[in-house]
């Protein structure tokens, strides 16, 4: 069992891994619960990610240039109202129109339990279920790929 001591917060608590991969986190336009966008970027962090976590409501007009400018190989938004999900649709169609190579777009909240049908209409992965188990098959596929490309 790891001992923390009192001053470290939970975000100290990683793996040794080097932080190679960049994910982009937050809360999409309209949406104030972040818990939902909180956790995958815990997770992520954990994994050996370089986290930048966005907060909540960040709007669809600052995200393209934002992707453009940092490169990272995730986005990450979270909706948990029905309201907000439906701007994950732009953004995904956003994204879509970036340059390659674009990020991977995962998106997951609420909402989309509650209205599973909005999942056909974005275009990206949808985190659902066991997230930590999601972020970590994510990021072993992203860093596999990479290394593909390397060889």
């Amino acid at each position: 069992m790891k001992h923390y001591h009192k001053d470290r917060t939970i975000l100290d608590s990683h793996s040794d891994e080097s932080r190679d991969l960049l994910a982009v986190i937050g809360c999409v336009q309209n949406e104030m619960h972040e818990l939902g966008a909180i956790m995958p970027s815990l997770f992520m962090h954990w994994d050996g990610f370089r986290v930048i976590y966005l907060d909540q409501n960040v709007p669809n007009a600052t995200l393209s240039g934002m992707i453009r400018q940092l490169r990272p190989q995730v986005v990450g938004l979270s909706a948990s109202m029905v309201e907000s999900a439906h701007y994950l649709i732009e953004v995904s169609q956003l994204i879509a129109q970036i340059e390659p190579p674009r990020p991977l777009f995962i998106y997951g909240g609420a909402a989309f339990y509650r209205r599973p049908d909005l999942r056909g209409r974005i275009f990206g992965q949808f985190l659902g279920g066991n997230v930590r188990h999601m972020v970590h098959q994510l990021t072993q596929q992203l860093r596999a790929s990479r290394d593909d490309s390397i060889i």
